[in-house]
């Protein structure tokens, strides 16, 4: 990056909060910059190789210990509270840069561990869910993809982070259209394709074993892994035959090899 010097702040009167500063460049240039998180921790801070996704941030080293590492994919973060580990999608970029700004501007803890309790609450744990992609078969396996926002299902069905089961070309922020007298009205929520919930009693949570460390299955794991053994045999869970038939001759979603009677 060229060199340059901050000359000047621009703080709100109120709330002190910092809206924007002047940086010149080495050639003499000046530049205004948003005090946007990213401008912040690379232009004040010079958190160069954080930014550039080579080292992490340890917000707090007592309790509780924070860190924040870059996972090599653009955006994406592994924010550590406690030792406990989360991943965050391009989408929560933002939130994870404004809660490190937080920290260090206001000593404010709150953003950055709101984030980390969110994912906790609605999302599983990627790289636990990923590695048990090898307890299932080898023909199931060929027949999952893991994308970025969950685990594709014969390219076409998506069970997401959030244990929900989409099309690919779903969009959840989006909502969908309903039925409203004789108009189509959009609703403000997506539908899952398929709506599967627990019945009877709640499974004991299981223990699983990976790279010599033991990890308990949250409920949400669970139910993730549930949903991708469902729609993988899918015409077996519900046999309504017809409609996967539809469903999957238009979406081209049978591999060649794959048995539709079972």
């Amino acid at each position: 990056m060229r060199n340059y010097e901050v000359v000047d702040e621009n703080r709100d009167i109120q709330t002190g909060e910092l809206q924007s500063f002047l940086i010149i460049w080495d050639d003499g240039e000046p530049e205004l910059k948003n005090a946007t998180p990213e401008n912040y921790l690379l232009f004040i801070e010079e958190l160069y190789d954080f930014i550039n996704g080579n080292n992490s941030v340890i917000l707090n080293e007592a309790e509780p210990e924070i860190i924040v590492s870059p996972t090599g994919a653009e955006y994406s973060y592994f924010v550590t509270v406690n030792g406990h580990t989360v991943e965050t999608t391009p989408k929560q970029s933002e939130s994870v840069l404004r809660g490190i700004m937080n920290v260090i501007e206001d000593d404010n803890y709150s953003k950055i561990r709101a984030v980390h309790s969110e994912i906790i609450r609605t999302q599983v744990r990627y790289g636990i869910i990923n590695a048990l992609k090898k307890t299932f078969s080898q023909s199931e396996r060929n027949r999952i993809t893991i994308a970025d926002n969950g685990w594709l299902i014969d390219d076409f069905y998506l069970i997401d982070w959030k244990a929900n089961l989409y099309t690919k070309d779903d969009d959840p922020e989006e909502g969908d259209y309903e039925r409203s007298g004789s108009e189509a009205v959009k609703t403000d929520k997506s539908y899952e394709m398929v709506m599967l919930s627990q019945r009877g009693d709640v499974p004991e949570q299981q223990e699983v074993t990976i790279g010599g460390n033991i990890y308990t299955l949250t409920e949400r794991e669970m139910l993730f892994l549930a949903k991708v053994t469902w729609t993988l045999h899918r015409t077996y869970y519900h046999k309504d035959v017809p409609f996967w038939l539809h469903i999957d001759s238009k979406n081209n979603a049978y591999p060649e090899d794959y048995d539709r009677n079972t």
